[in-house]
């Protein structure tokens, strides 16, 4: 019966490493593909809403790690990896991912800038 219980619960509330929704983005971004290579600060919405639908009991690492995983799965990146967690001392603190994208054959990289406040929130792109 505990075991049961157990299976059930798990069931019900996927463990956190795999629980993040993958929020549908606002109206004014329908794929983040149509932000590359054009501005990819336009992106800033559909990023703030998969970050929003992330669990928020996850530490800073696992919503980077998530961040990634979701930019990774988009066709028009090339590349998405953590360059920092947490290491800009503002308040709050940032985090650093670079993405690599192909514009007209030539590869490109991006910085992006992630609050990580509760919910983290896109900062800028350098």
């Amino acid at each position: 019966m505990k075991k049961q219980l157990t299976l059930d619960i798990l069931m019900s509330n996927p463990p956190a490493f795999a629980g993040f929704h993958d929020a549908p983005p606002p109206a004014e971004v329908k794929d983040l593909c149509s932000c590359i290579p054009e501005d990819l600060n336009k992106a800033g919405p559909a990023i703030d809403a998969f970050l929003a639908g992330l669990d928020q009991t996850m530490d800073d690492a696992q919503k980077m790690d998530a961040l990634t995983t979701w930019l990774q799965s988009h066709a028009c990146i090339d590349d998405a990896y953590i360059a920092c967690v947490s290491c800009i001392e503002t308040n709050p603190t940032q985090s650093e991912i670079v993405v690599s994208f192909t514009e007209s054959g030539v590869k490109k990289q991006l910085t992006l800038d992630i609050l990580m406040s509760n919910p983290p929130r896109f900062s800028a792109t350098h």
